[in-house]
Parts: C-alpha cells; sequence; structure tokens
C-alpha cells in the first residue's frame, strides 16, 4: 500500500515568521497498486500523468469526469478506507495522529528555510506539500511546490480551494489592516511631535510597529479550516503551538522521487541541521 497525500500551507509572513496549515486531498492512483510495475503512473498521481490517463479512459469510451470524482479524496475517506482494511483502529486517528504529524512537519519545513526568504512584510506564498504514507505509516516527504496546481477537477475540490483561497485573502487583509491601524495610532500619538522627530532614530520603532501580526485565536473565532503552527511574534515555545520545542535540532529523513526518461528513480536523502 502506498498513499500520497498532498496538504495546503501558507507562509504567511516572512517577518517574522508566520505559517498556517490547512487539509488537502489525496490523489488515488488510477491503476490498481503494484510495488512491482513498470507502469509510472501506478507509482505517481500527478496532475500531468492524470491527464494522460484521463484522455486514454476518453479514447475508451470511460467518464473521466467519474475517473476523477474516483481520484480524488479527502483526508477523510482516506481514513475511513484504513478503517475498513483494517490498517488502523483509531476512529479519531486524522486527528490523534495524521494532522498532528502533518503540523510539525511544516513547521519544521518553514523553521528550515526561514533564512531563505525574502523578509518583507508584504511577502507570503502559499504552498502545497506532498507526503507518502508507507505500508507502517510512516510519512515521507516528497516536495514541497510553491506553484500548486489548484485547477478545481472536481466539485469537492472546487469547494474545498474556494473556501481555503478566501481565507488565505483574508489572513493577508487582517494582517494589512493590523499595520495600517498600528502605524496610524503611532502618527496620531505623535502628531505634535512630528517636526522635532528624528526619523532615523525612530526607523526601527516603526519598522516594529508595521511587522505583520494576527490577534490570539484569530482563526478560531471565524471557525476556519487554517489553523496556525509557527508564529514568532511569540517567544519560546509559545512560537510553535506545541508542535516544536524552540531548541530542538531538526533531522528530516525525505522520500524523493522523480521521473527520468525511462523509469522512476527514488532517493533516499538524510538532512541534518543542528
Amino acid at each position: 500500500m502506498c498513499i500520497r497525500d498532498r496538504y495546503m500551507g501558507i507562509i504567511s509572513s516572512t517577518d517574522p515568521l508566520i505559517v498556517h496549515y490547512h487539509d488537502g486531498f489525496l490523489r488515488v492512483s488510477l491503476n490498481q497498486y503494484d510495488i512491482s510495475s513498470t507502469d509510472i503512473s501506478t507509482h505517481l498521481t500527478n496532475t500531468h500523468l492524470s491527464k494522460k490517463a484521463f484522455k486514454k479512459a476518453e479514447n475508451e469510451g470511460k467518464n473521466s469526469d467519474e475517473l476523477k470524482d474516483m481520484q480524488y479524496w479527502t483526508f477523510e475517506e482516506m481514513q475511513e478506507f484504513l478503517l475498513q482494511e483494517k490498517v488502523i483502529n483509531d476512529s479519531n486517528w486524522l486527528d490523534n495522529y495524521l494532522r498532528p504529524k502533518f503540523k510539525q512537519a511544516f513547521a519544521h519545513l518553514g523553521r528550515m528555510g526561514k533564512v531563505s526568504l525574502w523578509k518583507d512584510i508584504r511577502v507570503f506564498q502559499l504552498l502545497g506539500v506532498d507526503f507518502i504514507l508507507d505500508q507502517d505509516l510512516n510519512l515521507w516527504l516528497l516536495e514541497l511546490n510553491n506553484i500548486p496546481q489548484i485547477s478545481p477537477s472536481t466539485e469537492g475540490k472546487r469547494s474545498m480551494l474556494e473556501e481555503m483561497l478566501s481565507q488565505h485573502l483574508a489572513i493577508q487583509f487582517e494582517m494589512l489592516k493590523g499595520r495600517n491601524q498600528r502605524a496610524q495610532k503611532y502618527l496620531e500619538d505623535n502628531v505634535d511631535k512630528l517636526e522635532e522627530l528624528d526619523l532615523f532614530a525612530s526607523k526601527e520603532e516603526f519598522r516594529n510597529i508595521s511587522k505583520n501580526q494576527l490577534p490570539d485565536g484569530f482563526e478560531k473565532q471565524h471557525a476556519w479550516s487554517f489553523e496556525r503552527v509557527v508564529d514568532e511574534n511569540k517567544e519560546g515555545k509559545h512560537a510553535y503551538f506545541g508542535h516544536l520545542h524552540p531548541s530542538c535540532s531538526v533531522s528530516y529523513t525525505h522520500l524523493r522521487a522523480h521521473e527520468t526518461g525511462r523509469n522512476l528513480v527514488c532517493r533516499l536523502l538524510l538532512e541534518k541541521k543542528k
């Protein structure tokens, strides 16, 4: 058994680092899974290969829309399948195991990559994060996609994407509104001192006012699907919402897969950061 998951995440801010997690979906192989199969579409379920499979199905007189619905699964459908197959026996496995693992992994990824991010209050990025679950339900990172495919191939996916994108924009607008409100208050409080204000000395103070911030519980207040997993406005362990310890070393084992002209190549890379 091999299950490929994608969850969605946002680097909501790089100044300071704020990271959000959102449930994604599964793409199920249209072929019966066989570990020894040489058909690459048995092992990979990306959009490019799926288009080929749908075209082939249409040529054979099959309904491609039905195939698209069959290929798209929610996390809840995956859990139900695993329960039916007796791979798991916890009816709350998603909340007790998988989602915490995803959130911890994305917090790690954000923290690991922040040194390479452009630090600017205007920067944000929607990401698609692909994982594989192996036979023992170990989680392996496939790729972090900075241009994720968000086309609504099914009605279920359309609904999920519309909700996700509207919440994504609302988070950005909330931070923009907060920056403007704090800047306006600063100027109002100092209106009588503007002519005497040392702009150079006030630059750092104004920069701190302009940093991105979100109110505590902002996402839960709106009953949103996004969950904040990193907010470095907070101190110590509170910055990672229990998903990471601030002093932990970062250790990953990545299962990297890519397609060559002739076959599927999988590489194990062990990467450590102390």
